[in-house]
């Protein structure tokens, strides 16, 4: 059976592929940071998973893994994914997204063990840099003979997303005004594009790459839609008029942005997306409200 290490179980690109791979038969160690087991307790709903606790920051935890755990595959999914919290914390977006993935792959340093890092298309601010070193060094490594692979992702998303995200913020206040907890969604500029890919339905083309030869792989929709967009499709779904509780205001999240991030799917897989922008959208409110209607499969 093959065995695989899969960092950062815990969060939304390492829940969906878990199932997944559990699904198909790989014995999978999921890897959590240390701290209270109930963090992770959802965790247990998906069949097979073996739970381990490890850092990339604290390579002495990822070493005491190393010495009981040893995969034929490591997908390194962990990291600091919000862009705009990395603005805030530059250094640790590198420690952790950048030195992380080679503190990782340094632990084990087999060209035997196939190690795929999840990367960005993004390429700007502290977290595409971080992302960018990250990949630079799968590439080196890959010239020296490691079975490497850089997976650069567009937006995705679920209802596992965190609130530091924009969809997650949006679909959240819409379900506090539904319940007449809230009244009113205060955001800034809406004219930025980006992909809407659903996370369950990006973690299918991990699966195929896993059989591909070590490289660099895009994985996007190539169909962007604006954030104003997003925000009028979710409340569209939910049955209430945008303009009565959109406060728009002229402040941003990180210093700044770039107009559109899209990127189409890589042309040497044949995954092609299933969900589509508005698919997406019903998924992220109608779960949000815990009410009935598009369910994507994890």
């Amino acid at each position: 059976m093959t065995k695989v290490l899969l960092t950062g179980a815990g969060g939304q690109d390492g829940y969906y592929l878990a199932h997944k791979l559990c699904r198909l038969g790989y014995e999978v160690y999921g890897v959590v940071r240390p701290g209270d087991p109930a963090r992770y307790k959802y965790l247990t709903e998906v069949p097979f998973l073996s739970l381990v606790q490890a850092d990339l920051l604290d390579y002495p935890s990822l070493m005491s893994v190393a010495t009981v755990i040893y995969p034929d595959i490591i997908i390194n999914t962990a990291g600091l994914t919000s862009p705009a919290a990395c603005w805030g914390t530059p250094e640790l977006a590198f420690q952790v997204n950048g030195l992380g993935a080679v503190r990782l792959l340094e632990t084990y340093a087999s060209p035997n063990i196939k190690f795929i890092q999840f990367g960005s298309i993004a390429d700007f601010g502290p977290y595409g840099a971080s992302k960018q070193y990250a990949q630079v060094m799968m590439d080196d490594y890959r010239n020296r003979g490691f079975a490497t692979t850089t997976i650069r992702f567009a937006g995705h998303h679920s209802p596992r997303r965190s609130g530091q995200f924009f969809s997650k913020k949006v679909v959240s206040v819409i379900a506090g005004i539904k319940r007449g907890e809230q009244g009113q969604l205060h955001l800034g500029d809406l004219s930025r594009s980006q992909d809407w890919g659903a996370a369950p339905d990006f973690m299918d083309a991990v699966i195929e790459i896993l059989d591909m030869e070590p490289g660099t792989y895009t994985v996007g929709t190539g169909d962007p839609y604006t954030l104003e967009e997003f925000v009028k499709a979710a409340f569209l779904i939910a049955e209430l008029n945008m303009d009565d509780h959109v406060v728009s205001e002229s402040f941003h999240v990180q210093p700044y942005d770039v107009a559109s991030l899209s990127a189409g799917p890589d042309a040497r897989l044949s995954w092609r997306p299933q969900v589509d922008f508005l698919q997406l959208v019903d998924w992220l409110v109608t779960s949000e409200l815990e009410v009935p209607g598009v369910r994507i499969n994890v």
